[in-house]
């Protein structure tokens, strides 16, 4: 897994070791990149679920003026912290170790219709949402 493109062009970036994260594939990664490419830079991004720290990684690669990173895993926010250091970055960040659905009540109790209609109204000018889940666990929303 490396970054795409940017200051950190090239990197290697580490994967918590388990089954407790599941990394996002390089072909979506840069697909989703491609598409927004122009929209990055300045950007606020939020990486939740961040695992190994790849998408908002990329997103400070790419200039994003600041990623706030979100796992409950321990091992995946040292990994966040060593893949951040390899690339380069002392700021533009945050790193929170807590579980999203706790900390944002609001996912839990709405409907979908309400989360998106919410995140419409959330979503300003350089504000991007990317949602992705497994296939293989039960998502309730």
């Amino acid at each position: 897994m490396r970054v795409i493109a940017g200051t950190a062009k090239g990197r290697r970036l580490y994967a918590p070791k388990g089954m407790e994260t599941r990394p996002i594939t390089a072909k979506i990664k840069e697909a989703l990149f491609n598409i927004w490419q122009d929209r990055i830079s300045g950007s606020d991004f939020l990486d939740l679920f961040a695992g190994s720290g790849s998408i908002g990684i990329e997103a400070l690669s790419r200039g994003a003026d600041h990623v706030v990173f979100v796992d409950k895993s321990r091992k995946a926010v040292e990994t966040i912290k060593k893949n951040l250091e390899i690339c380069g970055f002392r700021s533009g960040y945050d790193i929170y170790q807590d579980d999203v659905f706790r900390r944002i009540g609001w996912f839990e109790k709405m409907r979908q219709c309400l989360i998106l209609s919410t995140l419409i109204r959330l979503l300003r000018k350089n504000k991007f949402f990317i949602l992705s889940y497994s296939a293989f666990q039960m998502q309730n929303f």
